[in-house]
């Protein structure tokens, strides 16, 4: 026989039902709530959510106290390790702007001098303002087009 769902009364003060509240919003906004039943799904969410972060853990010896702080330490170390990343790319990004510049210098004056690279904020190289700034156009057009085009796909 189908295990029957029990009906239970809980108490919230303002403050918790503000953020349950949110709590349900977040699970609306994630498409994992019926309409009908919205406050009862989020917090059977809660309670599997709950169940596997602190129950089903892998050091269950760890009160509650000790779990959360970990938990929120793994999360500042995963930011921390994204950060560092971030950092590296960006680095790496720019070496590669610079190295294509300079092959835009090469290729129209083979002549051309890696000391004569200028910095992509300087206005010494006219030819390099007016390649950086056909670029952004070309960039601030295509992200335009992208944007046109995902509006479009909407019903």
């Amino acid at each position: 026989m189908a295990e029957k769902n029990k009906r239970v009364s809980i108490y919230f003060s303002l403050d918790r039902l503000e953020k349950l509240d949110r709590i349900v919003d977040y699970f609306k906004q994630e498409n994992l709530l019926a309409e009908t039943t919205s406050v009862s799904q989020s917090i059977g969410y809660l309670i599997d959510t709950f169940e596997k972060l602190f129950l089903n853990a892998d050091d269950e010896t760890k009160g509650y106290e000790e779990r959360l702080a970990q938990l929120m330490q793994r999360d500042q170390t995963l930011f921390d390790e994204a950060k560092k990343e971030n950092r590296q790319l960006k680095r790496q990004l720019d070496q590669l702007l610079y190295l294509s510049l300079a092959n835009f210098h090469v290729s129209t004056n083979p002549d051309w001098d890696v000391q004569e690279l200028e910095s992509v904020s300087s206005d010494y190289s006219v030819e390099q303002k007016k390649l950086l700034e056909r670029v952004a156009q070309l960039i601030k057009e295509d992200k335009e087009r992208g944007q046109i085009m995902k509006h479009s796909h909407k019903s």
